[in-house]
C-alpha cells in the first residue's frame, strides 16, 4: 500500500477528531453482538485495509526522530560554520558510532536537539538535555562547545532548576557513574551544575539565530 493512500486512510477514520470517533464508537458498540458489531465495522469502513495502512503509517514514522535529526543538523550546518572551518565527524544516526558528538569540526564540538519543548511534560527531554550539557562540559578540549537547540527559555529554566542530578542521569547508569566519579558529592542539582560549568557550553537558540528554523516553528504552529 503506498503511503499517501495509508495517510488517507488513517486520517479518514480519524475524522476531525480522534478522540470523539473513538468515544462514538465506544457509545454505539456497547450492548451489542458479534454480529452487529460485523455490520456496523463494515459500514463505518474498519476493514483488514485500514487496519494494514494504520501499520503502514507507524512503520513509515518509526525512525521519524532520527531523521528530523539528521536533516536538522545537515539543514543548519551551512548557516553556523565560520568560512575557514572543516568538519571532522558527524554523528547523524541514533546508531552512529562516528564520533562522541553529533558534530566535530577543527573548532568546535556540538550538540544539537530538535525538539519543540512545551510548558510541560518535558521529563524525558530534559533527561538527555542534560547528558548532553554534561557531555560537552566534561570533555578536555581546546575547541568550543556548543549545545543548539530550538528554543532556549524552557530547557535553560529546567537547567538552571533544582532537580536532583543523579535522578536525572538514572536512566543511564554510564554516564550516572561517570558523574559520579567526577564530582562525587559536589553538585546536588542540576543548576548547581550548570551554574558551575555553563561558561564551558554555549547554549544556543537556533530559531534566533537562522530564519529558516523561525519560519519552520511558525510553519508547524499554524
Amino acid at each position: 500500500m503506498a503511503i499517501e493512500d495509508a495517510i488517507a486512510r488513517v486520517n479518514q477514520f480519524k475524522g476531525e477528531s480522534l478522540a470523539e470517533t473513538i468515544a462514538t464508537l465506544e457509545s454505539e458498540l456497547a450492548r451489542t453482538d458479534s454480529v452487529e458489531i460485523a455490520v456496523s465495522i463494515r459500514s463505518l469502513g474498519i476493514s483488514r485495509e485500514l487496519l494494514l495502512a494504520a501499520m503502514a503509517v507507524k512503520q513509515a514514522s518509526a525512525q521519524i526522530n532520527v531523521v528530523i535529526h539528521a536533516v536538522g543538523i545537515l539543514y543548519a550546518l551551512p548557516h553556523i560554520l565560520r568560512e575557514d572551518e572543516v568538519v571532522e565527524a558527524l554523528s547523524l544516526g541514533a546508531s552512529s558510532v562516528s564520533s562522541d558528538f553529533d558534530l566535530v569540526t577543527d573548532q568546535r564540538i556540538a550538540e544539537f536537539k530538535f525538539i519543540h519543548w512545551q510548558p510541560k511534560g518535558n521529563a524525558v527531554r530534559n533527561k538527555t538535555l542534560f547528558q548532553d550539557f554534561f557531555k560537552l562540559a566534561r570533555e578536555q578540549t581546546a575547541k568550543e562547545k556548543y549545545l543548539y537547540l530550538l528554543s532556549t527559555e524552557i530547557p535553560l529554566r529546567f537547567l538552571r532548576g533544582d532537580r536532583n542530578v543523579m535522578k536525572v542521569l538514572d536512566r543511564n547508569r554510564r554516564l550516572a557513574d561517570d558523574f559520579r566519579d567526577r564530582y562525587g558529592q559536589t553538585y546536588r542539582t542540576v543548576g548547581e551544575f550548570y551554574e558551575a560549568h555553563r561558561a564551558k557550553v554555549h547554549v544556543v537558540n537556533l530559531v534566533e539565530t537562522m530564519p529558516g528554523f523561525k519560519q519552520f516553528l511558525e510553519d508547524l504552529t499554524g
